[in-house]
């Protein structure tokens, strides 16, 4: 898998972490855990590893791939993952997020954020929740890692520039600090999937950008991994939104905190 080699060679591990969950499915899905299981102790990620290891032994009762012996970096205290909603495009109905609500579901946040003092957090920057996260974040002096699904040219068309000029500028401002800082990374080069994933059901590469955020906290090794999302509760719009993340983090068994913008600012005429 020319994409797993790639990865390892940046020993990218939460990439590599990534491929063995999409390989999931697929009729060769077993060599595929195998090989990116390799790689990941190759480049001595070892807690991953074990993870991907897990996997095998359910299929196969057994151990499948040699492991090695090797020092772990410390766990992380705390990782956060953020997910949630972008601001609601002119004229949405029924309102999801509206710029009206902006200024609430901040103080929200800000609040949230103050009491859990994560080691550090994760997200992407779309308008609205995300760079909200990742403002307030730096306020409380809490690292946060940009991850982008695609170049921040193509994302900001995608995810920012509708909201209006401010978002904008406020999106190339964290952009431009995160890079500084190398806290930023993104994952593909367009819009289009791998030509290996663009047969798997119901996957696009906002569910993939999920994922990825997922993964990228699980590669830390937290003793706590915690998902925030600014979320109404309700299903999302298309594959890959908000309530995937929210849905797929349930299942990993991660500590959840929904901050649920229909009651930070109800719906108008709402009692």
């Amino acid at each position: 898998m020319a994409e797993a080699a790639q990865a390892a060679g940046r020993k990218d591990v939460a990439h590599l972490a990534l491929l063995a969950s999409e390989a999931a499915g697929f009729t060769w899905e077993v060599e595929g855990w195998r090989t990116v299981g390799r790689l990941l102790l190759d480049i001595g990620a070892w807690s991953t590893a074990r993870r991907v290891r897990e996997r095998l032994r359910k299929v196969e009762g057994s151990d499948a791939f040699a492991s090695k012996d090797g020092t772990a970096p410390a766990p992380l205290a705390h990782a956060l993952v953020f997910a949630g909603h972008m601001v609601d495009d002119k004229g949405r109905t029924p309102p999801r997020f509206p710029e009206t609500c902006v200024a609430a579901a901040r103080r929200e946040m800000w609040r949230s954020l103050a009491d859990l003092r994560p080691t550090v957090g994760i997200a992407a920057s779309a308008s609205g929740g995300d760079i909200l996260f990742h403002e307030i974040c730096a306020e409380l002096a809490i690292p946060t890692d940009m991850r982008l699904v695609l170049p921040p040219e193509q994302f900001v068309n995608l995810s920012v520039v509708k909201a209006g000029v401010e978002w904008e500028r406020r999106f190339w401002a964290l952009v431009e600090r995160k890079r500084r800082e190398h806290r930023f990374a993104q994952l593909g080069e367009g819009k289009e999937l791998p030509g290996w994933l663009q047969d798997k059901p119901d996957y696009t590469i906002w569910t993939r950008a999920n994922l990825w955020l997922l993964e990228c906290a699980l590669s830390l090794d937290p003793a706590t991994l915690t998902v925030m999302a600014l979320w109404d509760g309700k299903e999302s719009d298309g594959p890959g939104g908000t309530a995937h993340l929210v849905h797929r983090a349930q299942a990993l068994g991660a500590n959840m905190l929904v901050l649920d913008t229909q009651r930070i600012c109800p719906p108008a005429g709402a009692t």
